[in-house]
């Protein structure tokens, strides 16, 4: 096919049938509206189908190698042979939609006139990368991970060089800026800072993006003072507390955007006294006293509610959270504290029904 006609010759994904060998027939399975739906789709949508089609291409290939060894062997593969059908009618019904997609976009049309990019990897691009972030093609290298300046630290090297570099002090705004730049990393990228044992820390950062970077969305990971951070500059939150009691949290960020002090500061001290229930030593417990407040809450039952990385907790702890949510006032089920004789926090009898 000839970069007039606007399709690429190459194959997607390194698959075996041409890129432009789609089968007219399923063309005429598009209605009308689905081609004017898919000239309007938004990025999220192209994302999913990008996606989709992958999906639909490894199972096509799933079941022809079924089909193929199941005829090798001379045994029936009628409904594999269907199935396998069925999934490449799938596939290529979603390279026809992407198709028309790309066509509908200048640069779409431009990169399928490229060698070797067809109507599923030009719609990928154009999908995932938002050329108004990219100033310069190397950004684009990055994000598709090909940057050769760059490199993955990983979990346990980077908490290394964090710890070689602070030498286990707090951390402060230039520490990051430094760190960031010993990486060949953009601080401008680390929008939530996790500094539950440093509120200095967190007021020192948040002033310097707003000043810095008023464009950027602050987003605060500070449980135990959340409503402080919000005041701080943050718009949102991404906090493990979001896991119980949404509407209290979601009413307070609400509260801090409408500019309703009273509301706000009610709230604030109801989201706080919820925190210091369940953000308290040992930290690493953090996630049992969760399930807890599930428990209590009826969302899930006792027996989901042990943690086996985690650290054990005192019985106390149990009775602590459920007088908490009572004081709330947010809906719960009674239940009765964990077996004390129960290290593990299994389930007795009495928890049955929980």
């Amino acid at each position: 096919m000839s970069a007039k006609s606007g399709k690429g010759t190459g194959k997607d994904g390194g698959d075996e049938h041409d890129e432009d060998a789609v089968d007219t027939s399923i063309i005429k399975r598009l209605d009308r509206d689905l081609r004017v739906a898919a000239k309007t789709m938004s990025e999220e949508e192209a994302r999913y189908l990008v996606d989709a089609y992958y999906t639909m291409q490894d199972n096509r290939k799933r079941s022809e190698n079924q089909e193929r060894q199941a005829s090798a062997n001379k045994e029936p593969c009628t409904v594999i042979t269907w199935l396998a059908q069925n999934n490449r009618m799938l596939e290529e019904a979603i390279k026809v939609t992407l198709d028309i997609y790309t066509g509908n976009h200048p640069v779409g049309v431009w990169a399928k006139s490229t060698y070797g990019i067809g109507p599923v990897i030009a719609a990928g691009m154009l999908a995932h990368i938002d050329i108004r972030k990219a100033e310069t093609v190397g950004h684009i290298w990055r994000y598709a991970g090909i940057d050769p300046t760059s490199s993955w630290l990983g979990k346990e090297k980077s908490a290394k060089l964090v710890k070689e570099f602070l030498d286990d002090r707090p951390p402060t705004e230039s520490d990051v800026y430094a760190i960031a730049a010993q990486v060949q990393r953009n601080p401008t990228n680390l929008l939530k800072m996790a500094t539950l044992d440093s509120v200095m820390t967190y007021q020192d950062v948040s002033r310097q993006l707003s000043v810095r970077h008023p464009e950027k969305l602050f987003i605060t990971g500070e449980d135990r003072f959340l409503g402080y951070s919000l005041r701080c500059g943050a718009r949102t939150a991404l906090v493990g507390l979001g896991a119980i009691c949404c509407d209290l949290q979601s009413d307070l960020i609400r509260a801090n955007a409408e500019g309703n002090s009273a509301r706000f500061l009610e709230l604030s001290d109801l989201v706080d006294r919820l925190a210091e229930s369940i953000f308290v030593q040992p930290m690493e417990g953090y996630i049992r006293r969760l399930l807890w407040a599930l428990c209590h809450l009826g969302v899930i039952p006792f027996e989901a509610s042990n943690d086996p990385w985690g650290p054990q907790l005192p019985t106390e702890e149990f009775d602590n959270l459920g007088r908490t949510l009572d004081a709330l006032a947010v809906n719960r089920r009674p239940l009765a504290s964990p077996a004390a004789a129960a290290p593990a926090f299994q389930p007795s009898a009495r928890h049955a029904d929980s």
